[in-house]
């Protein structure tokens, strides 16, 4: 991508401010839906034969800078992010999916707890230890129950972040669902 030319591109990281790629301008404005998604606009219902899923949105701290920062930094990286998505009522979970589909699985650095109760999973990212933007965008994988009813099925609950930086700030943010 090119370069933006704004006075902001000087800031970057410095001050909890951050001016990078999906537009964002501080740490708050940097949790969003910016990637592609899995989900699928219609699936059947599972059969006794077949199971059915389908994806949520897929969900990023976007943290990739224009340029580099004066400390030679071409990301901005948080010291721990928890990231709470949710999926439609009714629906099983499965698991949680990069970018590109792939199953994330609990590690040092990655927590991922479901609460089937609520519709809800709390991914919890050391981002210390954070080797590659596909471990940092999560989407949740549901089955579609057998004898689910035809129809549209979401959720009204809006993603969430709290993002913790190494100053010991504590950001908390709402998806963002576009660049402004």
């Amino acid at each position: 991508t090119a370069p933006v030319a704004t006075a902001e591109q000087a800031i970057h990281a410095e001050g909890n401010k951050v001016a990078g790629y999906a537009n964002q301008d501080h740490v708050k404005t940097m949790f969003r839906n910016w990637y592609n998604s899995q989900g699928l606009s219609e699936v059947l219902a599972s059969t006794d034969t077949t199971d059915s899923y389908n994806y949520t949105k897929s969900y990023s701290v976007v943290n990739g800078s224009n340029n580099l920062d004066s400390r030679g930094a071409m990301s901005y990286i948080a010291k721990n992010i928890d990231v709470t998505l949710y999926y439609p009522e009714g629906m099983e979970y499965v698991n949680v999916v990069n970018n590109n589909g792939a199953v994330l699985s609990n590690n040092s650095n990655l927590t991922i707890t479901n609460y089937p109760s609520e519709n809800k999973v709390v991914v919890n990212c050391k981002q210390l230890n954070l080797s590659s933007s596909n471990n940092s965008i999560y989407g949740v994988k549901y089955k579609v129950p057998k004898g689910t009813a035809v129809g549209t099925y979401s959720t009204e609950k809006t993603p969430h972040a709290v993002i913790t930086t190494y100053d010991g700030e504590v950001f908390e943010s709402d998806a963002l669902t576009n660049n402004s």
